[in-house]
Protein backbone atom coordinates (compact mmCIF):
# COMPACT_ATOMS: atom_id res chain seq x y z
CA UNK A 1 0.00 0.00 0.00
CA UNK A 2 1.05 3.30 -1.20
CA UNK A 3 0.18 6.89 -0.14
CA UNK A 4 1.23 9.95 -1.99
CA UNK A 5 -0.12 12.68 -3.94
CA UNK A 6 -2.62 12.10 -6.51
CA UNK A 7 -1.15 13.04 -10.19
CA UNK A 8 -3.85 14.75 -12.49
CA UNK A 9 -3.77 11.51 -14.88
CA UNK A 10 -5.39 10.28 -12.25
CA UNK A 11 -8.10 12.77 -10.89
CA UNK A 12 -11.00 11.08 -13.22
CA UNK A 13 -10.71 7.88 -11.10
CA UNK A 14 -10.11 10.12 -8.00
CA UNK A 15 -14.24 11.86 -9.31
CA UNK A 16 -15.56 8.29 -9.70
CA UNK A 17 -14.46 7.25 -6.13
CA UNK A 18 -15.33 10.17 -4.17
CA UNK A 19 -18.68 9.81 -6.03
CA UNK A 20 -19.28 6.53 -4.75
CA UNK A 21 -18.26 7.10 -1.03
CA UNK A 22 -20.26 9.98 -1.00
CA UNK A 23 -23.73 7.75 -2.18
CA UNK A 24 -23.00 4.85 -0.09
CA UNK A 25 -22.47 6.98 3.32
CA UNK A 26 -25.43 8.91 2.20
CA UNK A 27 -23.71 12.39 2.51
CA UNK A 28 -26.04 15.71 2.07
CA UNK A 29 -23.74 16.84 -1.12
CA UNK A 30 -23.82 12.91 -2.38
CA UNK A 31 -26.79 14.02 -5.27
CA UNK A 32 -25.35 17.16 -6.66
CA UNK A 33 -21.56 16.11 -6.79
CA UNK A 34 -20.14 15.93 -10.64
CA UNK A 35 -16.78 16.00 -11.90
CA UNK A 36 -17.52 19.83 -12.91
CA UNK A 37 -17.58 20.82 -9.15
CA UNK A 38 -14.80 18.76 -8.13
CA UNK A 39 -13.09 20.74 -10.69
CA UNK A 40 -14.34 24.15 -9.22
CA UNK A 41 -13.71 23.33 -5.92
CA UNK A 42 -9.96 21.65 -6.23
CA UNK A 43 -8.36 23.47 -9.75
CA UNK A 44 -10.42 26.62 -10.87
CA UNK A 45 -10.13 27.54 -6.88
CA UNK A 46 -8.46 31.39 -6.80
CA UNK A 47 -4.96 29.93 -5.62
CA UNK A 48 -4.70 27.45 -8.50
CA UNK A 49 -3.23 25.38 -5.88
CA UNK A 50 -4.61 22.43 -4.09
CA UNK A 51 -2.75 19.48 -2.29
CA UNK A 52 -4.52 16.44 -3.26
CA UNK A 53 -3.07 13.01 -1.87
CA UNK A 54 -4.28 9.46 -2.16
CA UNK A 55 -4.06 6.01 -0.57
CA UNK A 56 -2.90 3.73 -3.67
CA UNK A 57 -3.63 -0.22 -2.62
CA UNK A 58 -2.19 -2.38 -5.59
CA UNK A 59 -2.04 0.79 -8.09
CA UNK A 60 -6.04 1.20 -7.28
CA UNK A 61 -7.05 4.46 -6.13
CA UNK A 62 -8.64 3.71 -2.38
CA UNK A 63 -8.59 6.98 -0.35
CA UNK A 64 -8.35 10.47 -0.78
CA UNK A 65 -7.22 13.66 1.17
CA UNK A 66 -7.80 17.30 -0.10
CA UNK A 67 -6.57 20.34 1.00
CA UNK A 68 -7.22 23.33 -0.83
CA UNK A 69 -5.28 26.85 -0.44
CA UNK A 70 -6.43 29.86 -0.07
CA UNK A 71 -5.13 33.30 0.24
CA UNK A 72 -6.03 34.55 4.19
CA UNK A 73 -4.25 36.44 7.01
CA UNK A 74 -3.45 36.31 10.79
CA UNK A 75 -4.11 39.49 12.00
CA UNK A 76 -3.26 42.17 9.14
CA UNK A 77 -0.59 39.59 7.75
CA UNK A 78 -0.64 37.80 4.36
CA UNK A 79 -1.34 34.47 5.12
CA UNK A 80 -1.61 31.07 3.59
CA UNK A 81 -4.62 28.75 4.92
CA UNK A 82 -4.81 25.12 4.19
CA UNK A 83 -8.67 23.73 4.85
CA UNK A 84 -8.68 20.19 5.03
CA UNK A 85 -11.79 18.43 3.38
CA UNK A 86 -12.81 15.70 1.23
CA UNK A 87 -11.32 12.46 3.30
CA UNK A 88 -12.21 8.76 2.85
CA UNK A 89 -11.36 5.73 2.57
CA UNK A 90 -12.72 3.07 0.85
CA UNK A 91 -14.94 0.29 3.05
CA UNK A 92 -12.57 -2.32 2.12
CA UNK A 93 -10.08 -0.45 4.30
CA UNK A 94 -11.85 1.29 7.07
CA UNK A 95 -10.51 0.09 10.45
CA UNK A 96 -7.14 -0.56 9.75
CA UNK A 97 -5.36 2.60 10.59
CA UNK A 98 -5.48 3.22 6.55
CA UNK A 99 -7.26 6.50 7.31
CA UNK A 100 -5.11 7.55 10.21
CA UNK A 101 -1.52 6.84 7.63
CA UNK A 102 -2.83 8.65 4.86
CA UNK A 103 -3.75 11.96 7.24
CA UNK A 104 -0.51 11.88 8.95
CA UNK A 105 0.77 12.10 5.65
CA UNK A 106 -1.04 14.82 4.50
CA UNK A 107 -0.61 16.64 7.71
CA UNK A 108 3.20 16.09 7.74
CA UNK A 109 3.47 17.31 3.79
CA UNK A 110 1.94 20.76 4.49
CA UNK A 111 3.21 21.47 7.41
CA UNK A 112 6.71 21.57 5.89
CA UNK A 113 5.14 23.69 2.91
CA UNK A 114 4.13 26.94 2.51
CA UNK A 115 1.33 26.90 4.41
CA UNK A 116 1.03 28.63 7.42
CA UNK A 117 -1.90 27.47 9.53
CA UNK A 118 -4.50 24.27 8.31
CA UNK A 119 -7.82 24.39 9.23
CA UNK A 120 -11.24 21.65 8.96
CA UNK A 121 -14.35 20.71 10.25
CA UNK A 122 -14.70 16.87 10.52
CA UNK A 123 -17.42 14.37 11.37
CA UNK A 124 -17.95 12.64 13.99
CA UNK A 125 -15.95 9.59 12.15
CA UNK A 126 -12.63 11.56 11.85
CA UNK A 127 -12.67 14.07 14.89
CA UNK A 128 -10.67 11.69 16.76
CA UNK A 129 -7.76 11.30 13.94
CA UNK A 130 -7.03 14.73 13.43
CA UNK A 131 -7.32 14.98 17.44
CA UNK A 132 -5.23 12.44 18.73
CA UNK A 133 -2.52 11.85 15.62
CA UNK A 134 -2.37 15.17 13.66
CA UNK A 135 -2.14 17.55 16.06
CA UNK A 136 -5.01 19.57 15.86
CA UNK A 137 -7.01 21.45 18.78
CA UNK A 138 -10.43 22.74 19.26
CA UNK A 139 -10.85 25.71 18.54
CA UNK A 140 -14.72 26.40 18.89
CA UNK A 141 -18.22 24.75 17.96
CA UNK A 142 -19.97 27.24 15.57
CA UNK A 143 -23.23 28.61 16.85
CA UNK A 144 -26.16 27.48 14.93
CA UNK A 145 -29.06 29.62 14.67
CA UNK A 146 -32.66 29.00 13.04
CA UNK A 147 -35.28 30.81 12.26
CA UNK A 148 -38.90 29.03 12.25
CA UNK A 149 -41.00 30.14 9.36
CA UNK A 150 -42.94 26.75 8.53
CA UNK A 151 -42.79 24.93 11.73
CA UNK A 152 -45.73 22.71 11.80
CA UNK A 153 -43.88 21.03 8.80
CA UNK A 154 -40.66 20.82 10.80
CA UNK A 155 -42.58 19.89 13.81
CA UNK A 156 -43.68 16.82 11.48
CA UNK A 157 -40.23 16.28 10.54
CA UNK A 158 -39.33 15.53 14.30
CA UNK A 159 -37.27 18.86 14.29
CA UNK A 160 -36.32 20.03 18.00
CA UNK A 161 -37.80 23.53 18.74
CA UNK A 162 -36.47 23.04 22.00
CA UNK A 163 -39.58 22.99 23.81
CA UNK A 164 -41.09 25.93 21.43
CA UNK A 165 -43.27 23.01 19.67
CA UNK A 166 -45.16 22.41 22.54
CA UNK A 167 -46.79 26.28 22.10
CA UNK A 168 -48.15 25.18 18.74
CA UNK A 169 -47.01 25.81 15.31
CA UNK A 170 -48.75 28.55 14.82
CA UNK A 171 -47.97 30.42 17.68
CA UNK A 172 -44.30 29.95 17.10
CA UNK A 173 -44.17 31.13 13.51
CA UNK A 174 -46.81 34.29 14.61
CA UNK A 175 -43.68 34.76 17.64
CA UNK A 176 -41.00 34.38 14.66
CA UNK A 177 -43.02 37.48 12.78
CA UNK A 178 -43.49 39.44 15.79
CA UNK A 179 -39.61 40.03 15.59
CA UNK A 180 -39.71 40.63 11.71
CA UNK A 181 -37.84 43.44 11.38
CA UNK A 182 -38.08 46.18 8.02
CA UNK A 183 -35.02 48.61 6.44
CA UNK A 184 -34.83 51.68 8.57
CA UNK A 185 -36.28 55.01 6.51
CA UNK A 186 -35.37 55.51 3.12
CA UNK A 187 -33.11 52.12 3.08
CA UNK A 188 -33.41 49.52 0.48
CA UNK A 189 -32.90 46.03 -0.42
CA UNK A 190 -31.04 45.17 -3.70
CA UNK A 191 -30.44 42.35 -5.88
CA UNK A 192 -26.81 42.27 -6.50
CA UNK A 193 -25.66 40.19 -9.67
CA UNK A 194 -22.07 40.06 -9.21
CA UNK A 195 -19.36 40.64 -6.25
CA UNK A 196 -18.58 44.06 -7.73
CA UNK A 197 -15.95 46.00 -6.57
CA UNK A 198 -17.77 47.62 -3.14
CA UNK A 199 -19.37 44.37 -2.84
CA UNK A 200 -15.80 42.83 -1.91
CA UNK A 201 -14.91 45.44 -0.03
CA UNK A 202 -17.94 45.46 2.15
CA UNK A 203 -17.10 41.69 2.86
CA UNK A 204 -13.03 41.99 2.88
CA UNK A 205 -13.27 44.71 5.34
CA UNK A 206 -15.75 43.07 7.63
CA UNK A 207 -14.34 39.90 7.78
CA UNK A 208 -11.30 41.53 9.54
CA UNK A 209 -12.48 42.56 12.60
CA UNK A 210 -11.54 39.19 13.78
CA UNK A 211 -7.71 38.21 13.15
CA UNK A 212 -8.35 34.74 11.16
CA UNK A 213 -10.05 34.63 8.38
CA UNK A 214 -9.81 33.89 4.63
CA UNK A 215 -9.54 37.26 2.19
CA UNK A 216 -13.42 37.56 1.06
CA UNK A 217 -12.25 39.94 -2.11
CA UNK A 218 -14.09 40.05 -5.01
CA UNK A 219 -12.16 37.37 -6.50
CA UNK A 220 -12.64 34.37 -4.05
CA UNK A 221 -16.74 36.18 -3.50
CA UNK A 222 -17.18 35.83 -7.55
CA UNK A 223 -15.77 31.92 -7.22
CA UNK A 224 -17.55 31.08 -4.42
CA UNK A 225 -20.62 32.03 -5.24
CA UNK A 226 -20.96 32.96 -8.80
CA UNK A 227 -19.07 30.31 -10.63
CA UNK A 228 -19.96 27.41 -8.56
CA UNK A 229 -21.92 24.83 -10.27
CA UNK A 230 -25.65 24.19 -9.10
CA UNK A 231 -28.49 26.21 -7.31
CA UNK A 232 -27.70 29.38 -7.51
CA UNK A 233 -26.80 31.74 -4.95
CA UNK A 234 -29.03 34.71 -3.94
CA UNK A 235 -26.62 38.12 -3.11
CA UNK A 236 -28.69 41.20 -1.38
CA UNK A 237 -27.79 44.56 0.18
CA UNK A 238 -29.23 47.17 2.20
CA UNK A 239 -28.29 50.42 1.13
CA UNK A 240 -29.00 54.20 2.26
CA UNK A 241 -31.13 56.57 0.65
CA UNK A 242 -28.12 57.93 -0.81
CA UNK A 243 -26.90 54.68 -2.24
CA UNK A 244 -24.17 53.76 0.38
CA UNK A 245 -23.78 49.83 0.97
CA UNK A 246 -24.87 49.12 4.48
CA UNK A 247 -24.74 45.54 4.71
CA UNK A 248 -24.72 42.41 2.32
CA UNK A 249 -25.97 39.02 2.55
CA UNK A 250 -25.71 35.76 0.91
CA UNK A 251 -28.65 33.20 0.53
CA UNK A 252 -28.98 29.37 -0.85
CA UNK A 253 -32.06 27.13 -0.59
CA UNK A 254 -31.51 23.91 0.41
CA UNK A 255 -32.83 20.97 2.11
CA UNK A 256 -32.56 19.98 5.37
CA UNK A 257 -34.43 17.93 8.08
CA UNK A 258 -36.66 16.93 4.75
CA UNK A 259 -37.45 20.24 4.76
CA UNK A 260 -36.99 23.04 2.70
CA UNK A 261 -34.24 25.69 3.87
CA UNK A 262 -32.97 28.91 3.19
CA UNK A 263 -29.07 29.09 4.45
CA UNK A 264 -27.43 31.95 4.90
CA UNK A 265 -24.20 31.58 3.89
CA UNK A 266 -22.28 35.00 4.32
CA UNK A 267 -22.75 38.08 5.67
CA UNK A 268 -21.21 41.47 5.86
CA UNK A 269 -22.14 45.29 7.65
CA UNK A 270 -20.66 48.64 7.75
CA UNK A 271 -19.40 49.52 11.47
CA UNK A 272 -22.52 50.17 13.13
CA UNK A 273 -25.16 48.89 10.88
CA UNK A 274 -25.95 45.84 12.27
CA UNK A 275 -29.79 46.98 11.98
CA UNK A 276 -29.31 47.14 8.01
CA UNK A 277 -27.97 43.46 8.05
CA UNK A 278 -30.61 42.55 10.89
CA UNK A 279 -33.26 44.20 8.74
CA UNK A 280 -32.21 42.53 5.28
CA UNK A 281 -31.78 38.99 6.43
CA UNK A 282 -35.30 39.68 8.18
CA UNK A 283 -37.10 40.90 5.56
CA UNK A 284 -35.50 37.89 2.70
CA UNK A 285 -36.64 35.53 5.10
CA UNK A 286 -40.26 36.27 5.74
CA UNK A 287 -40.27 37.15 1.84
CA UNK A 288 -38.74 34.51 0.41
CA UNK A 289 -41.02 33.97 -2.50
CA UNK A 290 -40.01 37.43 -3.71
CA UNK A 291 -36.77 37.56 -3.21
CA UNK A 292 -35.59 34.04 -3.73
CA UNK A 293 -38.25 32.44 -5.63
CA UNK A 294 -39.38 30.11 -3.12
CA UNK A 295 -41.30 29.54 0.26
CA UNK A 296 -39.04 28.16 3.06
CA UNK A 297 -39.91 26.47 6.22
CA UNK A 298 -37.23 28.22 8.02
CA UNK A 299 -33.69 30.18 8.28
CA UNK A 300 -30.18 28.64 9.07
CA UNK A 301 -27.35 30.16 10.01
CA UNK A 302 -24.12 29.26 11.80
CA UNK A 303 -20.43 30.26 12.19
CA UNK A 304 -18.44 32.41 14.39
CA UNK A 305 -18.33 35.88 14.32
CA UNK A 306 -19.56 39.29 15.92
CA UNK A 307 -23.00 39.74 14.56
CA UNK A 308 -24.44 36.18 14.81
CA UNK A 309 -26.00 36.75 18.65
CA UNK A 310 -28.12 39.51 17.05
CA UNK A 311 -29.80 37.37 14.64
CA UNK A 312 -31.90 36.22 17.98
CA UNK A 313 -33.11 39.60 17.90
CA UNK A 314 -35.33 38.87 14.57
CA UNK A 315 -36.37 35.28 15.67
CA UNK A 316 -33.79 33.21 15.36
CA UNK A 317 -33.59 30.65 17.83
CA UNK A 318 -30.48 29.48 18.95
CA UNK A 319 -29.93 25.62 18.55
CA UNK A 320 -27.95 23.86 21.57
CA UNK A 321 -25.10 21.77 21.09
CA UNK A 322 -25.82 18.77 22.27
CA UNK A 323 -29.68 19.32 20.26
CA UNK A 324 -27.93 20.00 16.97
CA UNK A 325 -28.01 16.75 14.54
CA UNK A 326 -24.39 17.93 12.75
CA UNK A 327 -22.82 20.15 15.17
CA UNK A 328 -19.83 21.99 13.12
CA UNK A 329 -16.33 21.97 15.03
CA UNK A 330 -13.19 23.98 13.78
CA UNK A 331 -10.15 22.22 14.28
CA UNK A 332 -7.06 23.72 13.65
CA UNK A 333 -2.79 23.49 13.77
CA UNK A 334 -0.26 25.71 13.20
CA UNK A 335 2.04 25.14 10.19
CA UNK A 336 4.76 27.65 9.08
CA UNK A 337 3.48 30.17 11.90
CA UNK A 338 3.17 29.96 15.18
CA UNK A 339 0.63 32.54 16.09
CA UNK A 340 0.59 31.33 19.55
CA UNK A 341 -2.90 30.81 22.20
CA UNK A 342 -4.55 33.04 20.12
CA UNK A 343 -5.48 30.51 17.54
CA UNK A 344 -7.49 28.40 19.75
CA UNK A 345 -9.96 31.04 20.94
CA UNK A 346 -13.39 31.41 18.71
CA UNK A 347 -13.51 35.07 19.29
CA UNK A 348 -10.63 35.41 17.09
CA UNK A 349 -12.11 33.96 14.00
CA UNK A 350 -14.69 34.61 11.09
CA UNK A 351 -16.14 31.81 9.85
CA UNK A 352 -19.65 31.39 7.57
CA UNK A 353 -21.17 28.60 6.25
CA UNK A 354 -19.23 29.96 3.39
CA UNK A 355 -16.19 28.22 4.63
CA UNK A 356 -17.45 24.48 5.14
CA UNK A 357 -17.39 22.57 1.61
CA UNK A 358 -20.84 20.44 1.72
CA UNK A 359 -22.79 23.92 1.27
Amino acid sequence: MEISKVEPARYGELVQLISSILTETEAHNAARFTEEVWRWRYVDLPSHDARIYGVFDSDRLAGYYHAPIFDARIGGEPKRFAMVQDVAVDSSLRGQGVFRRLAEFATADLAASDVDLIYTFPNDRSIHTFEKYNEYDKVAPLSTHILPINSKKLIARRVNLWGFEKFGAAAVDATARAFALSPAGGQVITRQRLFSGRVGELFSDYAKSRNFAINRDADYLNWRFGLKPGPEHFVYSCDSPSGEMLAAAVFKLDTLFDAHGLLLMDFAHTPGNENALSALISQVAHGSQAFVGAEVDFVFASGLADFLPSLKRIGFLPVPLRANPRPLNLLARSAASHPGPALFEGENWHVTLADWDVF
